[in-house]
């Protein structure tokens, strides 16, 4: 009873958020067909766990950034907090940038002398000229390239004895393998 007052003074600030933030999501959830509450929480909750013919939703200010599934209660419910959206947009577009970033390095390594580029690079091969007389163009042109693969993050700059040498990233190599087998979903 002490702190009924001051939650209800919190509650009246908060208010029209909290109902901007319940209508949107109702829609949300009305709009998709299958499994709509798996593709607004980005796989965490599943429709199929609730079995109830509706699921109430509790729309939280005091745990903003929290999904909760109460079912110890005789009317259970999903407690959504109010900020859990923007948490889920920048999920996606975290996803969208690093699908993105594997675009524009396999698109970069799509390019015959970009790719022979690295391979001079992974044999050690670090002198434009070099590379250039190994390729047979100008060392301007294969300035243009490295950038072009610093740029895609499939090539780095060190510095190795005083000297300035590109190197080739081999961790993000590995991992941009992994996450294409994942979206191939290969083994």
């Amino acid at each position: 009873l002490e702190i009924h007052p001051q939650f209800e003074v919190l509650y009246e600030v908060k208010k029209p958020l909290i109902l901007k933030k319940g209508i949107e999501l109702t829609k949300k959830l009305q709009a998709l067909e299958g499994d709509g509450l798996s593709e607004v929480s980005r796989g965490i909750m599943k429709e199929s766990l609730l079995n109830w013919e509706e699921y109430p939703l509790l729309i939280s200010i005091s745990n903003p950034m929290q999904l909760m599934l109460n079912t110890g209660n005789v009317h259970p419910f999903i407690s959504w907090g109010v900020y859990l959206d923007d948490i889920f947009e920048a999920i996606k577009e975290q996803e969208e940038n690093k699908i993105q970033e594997r675009v524009l390095l396999f698109k970069n390594l799509g390019d015959k002398t970009r790719y022979e580029v690295v391979m001079n690079l992974a044999k050690g091969i670090t002198s434009t000229k070099v590379i250039a007389q190994n390729l047979h163009v100008s060392p301007a042109t294969i300035s243009y390239h490295l950038n072009n693969l610093v740029t895609a993050k499939i090539a780095y700059l060190d510095q190795v004895d005083g000297r300035y040498i590109y190197k080739v990233n081999e961790e993000i190599l590995k991992a941009a393998i992994e996450e294409l087998k994942k979206d191939f979903l290969m083994k």
